[in-house]
């Protein structure tokens, strides 16, 4: 079970998100709805550690099955898997060194040739990722949920750019995630996947003045 007990954030001393909370346990998908700046991106680097918050009392806190993400940081960020809105991509590598610089990291090579094949990229692996466009490079950063597997998957407008093929091969995934017992939150504002997911509004959480 993952927990975001009243989570306050501010950037630049204006408010972002407020008094946010809510839990969702294993086997299930989240999507995080909301207008343009309403703080969908900033929550998803949150719970991936890219976003620092300070715990006071029993306020803003992160916790996975009761324990504070903060005592357990190790554990839980290695079973993590954040594809951002930037992909986070390597422009000067191939498709094929891109993805072998992260399954290095996991001890997952081996995964590589079916994440490949899965988003029909055979015939592009040796190209650099600059000279794609940005609906392949979508498909590269994707690749990665099938090459270092996790139980949480945070996912931030994964859709962009991608053809109607595609997306439907992503739905898939996700479908599958759920029912061997991940978690994925996704923050979009696609419809996509509304059938298959909660949903918070994250407009909801703004404090009033």
């Amino acid at each position: 079970m993952l927990t975001i007990n009243k989570i306050n954030y501010n950037r630049n001393r204006q408010q972002i998100i407020y008094n946010l909370g809510f839990s969702t346990g294993l086997g299930s998908c989240l999507v995080l709805k909301g207008k343009n700046g309403s703080g969908k991106t900033t929550l998803l680097k949150i719970i991936a550690g890219l976003n620092e918050i300070e715990s006071k009392d029993d306020n803003n806190q992160l916790l996975w099955n009761n324990n504070l993400i903060s005592e357990i940081k190790e554990d839980f960020y290695n079973d993590v898997n954040y594809i951002g809105h930037e992909n986070s991509l390597k422009l000067d590598l191939s498709i094929f060194d891109n993805l072998l610089f992260y399954t290095r990291i996991n001890k997952t090579e081996l995964l590589i040739p079916s994440a490949i094949r899965y988003f029909e990229l055979d015939n592009l692996i040796d190209v650099e990722v600059r000279k794609l466009s940005a609906g392949i490079r979508k498909k590269v950063a994707l690749c990665l949920l099938l090459c270092c597997p996790s139980t949480i998957w945070l996912l931030d407008e994964p859709t962009i750019n991608l053809d109607s093929k595609a997306k439907q091969k992503l739905f898939n995934l996700v479908s599958t995630r759920i029912k061997e017992n991940g978690i994925v939150i996704i923050a979009s504002h696609d419809d996509l996947f509304d059938n298959i997911a909660a949903k918070v509004n994250l407009d909801d959480f703004k404090k009033s003045i």
